[in-house]
């Protein structure tokens, strides 16, 4: 399964909208490795949303903080699944969190998700 963390300053970047940059890796969700890691970064003249940056890389999943609930539909339109309520310092912490516990339910950092008109000014 290809996966994707938002990265922000090459940190885990908790709200998906403000990441710079991607980590992109294959996850083997039996065996708990990830393989073929790479940074994808958002230029100033690539007007695209980040969801273009996940179709161009073959993106199945996100593990973020947050993402607004207009984003999540989005994505899941065109087959990504979201995994939010993820922590972490980097994405390297995030991904194992993910390994160790896949199915555990966890909460959107955004507030979007309960509240559709709510956009964020700031980091969730």
């Amino acid at each position: 399964m290809r996966i994707a963390i938002p990265t922000l300053d090459d940190e885990f970047s908790i709200h998906f909208g403000k990441m710079d940059s991607l980590f992109i890796c294959d996850l083997n969700l039996q065996t708990g490795k990830y393989s073929k890691p790479l940074i994808v970064y958002r230029t100033n003249d690539d007007f695209r949303s980040p969801g273009h940056l996940l179709i161009d890389h073959s993106v199945e999943m996100v593990l973020a903080g947050g993402i607004h609930c207009s984003t999540i539909s989005a994505l899941e339109n065109v087959g990504i699944d979201c995994c939010v309520g993820m922590q972490g310092k980097t994405p390297k912490d995030v991904l194992r969190n993910f390994i160790l516990q896949p199915d555990r339910i966890r909460t959107n950092a955004c507030p979007s998700a309960i509240d559709p008109a709510y956009h964020c000014d700031t980091a969730c």
